[in-house]
């Protein structure tokens, strides 16, 4: 998959993207991270490829791929548990 993204992505009901980088990382390893995967962006000829017209396209969730570098939701607003 990684030389050919089209083969990859074949078939797929779902592509889901990543963040490439995370906010207060290191400025070096976010460039990197940029570099790295730029070509495996998801555009509208990557949902094509999929041989699927209804593919869905899933967009990272920042809380679940960061939870390192920042506080999650519930940490900052509060639970929306009322007990």
């Amino acid at each position: 998959m990684l030389e050919d993204v089209a083969a990859g992505v074949l078939d797929a009901d779902f592509l889901h993207a990543s963040r490439r980088v995370c906010h207060g990382e290191d400025q070096a390893r976010n460039d990197h991270a940029v570099a790295l995967l730029t070509p495996f962006g998801i555009r509208t000829a990557t949902l094509e490829a999929t041989g699927k017209p209804h593919c869905k396209f899933m967009r990272f969730v920042p809380d679940f791929i960061c939870h390192h570098a920042h506080k999650s939701a519930n940490d900052e607003v509060g639970s929306m548990d009322a007990s």
